[in-house]
């Protein structure tokens, strides 16, 4: 695998996007095809990624590895990336042990993208470990291949807000999965394309089905998204320190301290 050619830390080259997902050039070559995932509407340079196209990719292959096809699994990422901006889930500064904020570090200086928190925790600036689980990791959940929904790996410390009646740690209802004679015909429904989330009766009944579904299933694929962002930048981070690439600066900044006053005679 030849070296990244680029210089900026913040941009991922195909060859880093392949090992951060374990997707081969011709899975990320047919969703760009198909203009689907993070290739939707993309407008960044030929050949260079940003961190959320990284990080919608490797929820992709995540989904994916679970045995759902890969254009399902697409269009369950995008599902759950509706409502999150930037998608900042599982990105190590939702996670206590993770969080890259250093007292010595100045709100000023905070890093200005997650690679850079990334890289800050790489280099031995907290207890950060690869492949470590957090409580706090979100997930989808998959009941009997039919309904999708969005879970935490352990119950949420601080509680949702669901329409009257409905558990705060009920699933989020994400779509459903219709399958066709064959798998390649299998659809993903986003939910809503189905019900208008308004707080009213229809949004609490598909809270209570997609709760029972998730409960009574026989069969519950489980997908930790957070690990599988966190675990795509440390591939890109070792095929950096193996290969040669760019990193962000992991130094924290200098503390000024003030020249001790001399004693004056008395």
């Amino acid at each position: 695998m030849a070296r990244p050619k680029h210089d900026d830390p913040a941009k991922f080259v195909g060859s880093e996007l392949e090992a951060a997902t374990g997707f081969s050039k011709r899975n990320i070559q047919f969703l760009r095809d198909c203009n689907a995932g993070p290739f939707e509407g993309a407008s960044d340079e030929v050949g260079k990624y940003s961190e959320d196209q990284v990080s919608f990719l490797a929820i992709i292959a995540g989904i994916s590895s679970a045995g759902v096809p890969i254009l399902q699994s697409a269009a369950i990422a995008y599902a759950f990336l509706q409502d999150k901006p930037n998608h900042p889930v599982g990105r190590f500064g939702h996670t206590d042990q993770f969080t890259f904020r250093h007292p010595h570090r100045p709100m000023s200086g905070m890093p200005k993208s997650w690679f850079e928190a990334h890289s800050i925790m790489r280099s031995g600036n907290s207890d950060y470990q690869v492949g470590q689980v957090c409580d706090t990791d979100l997930t989808i959940l998959v009941a009997d291949q039919t309904h999708v929904a969005e879970g935490v790996l352990v119950k949420a410390r601080l509680k949702k807000l669901v329409p009257d009646g409905v558990n705060p740690d009920s699933p989020t209802p994400l779509g459903r999965l219709e399958r066709g004679q064959k798998a390649a015909e299998t659809r993903f429904i986003p939910i809503y394309d189905q019900i208008e989330f308004d707080g009213g009766a229809q949004e609490a009944s598909a809270y209570l089905e997609y709760e029972h579904a998730v409960k009574t299933a026989i069969g519950l694929l489980r997908v930790n998204v957070s690990l599988a962002i966190r675990r795509a930048f440390d591939a890109i981070h070792e095929l950096r320190a193996q290969k040669g690439g760019p990193f962000h600066p992991t130094e924290l900044p200098a503390v000024k301290r003030q020249s001790p006053v001399p004693d004056t005679p008395a």
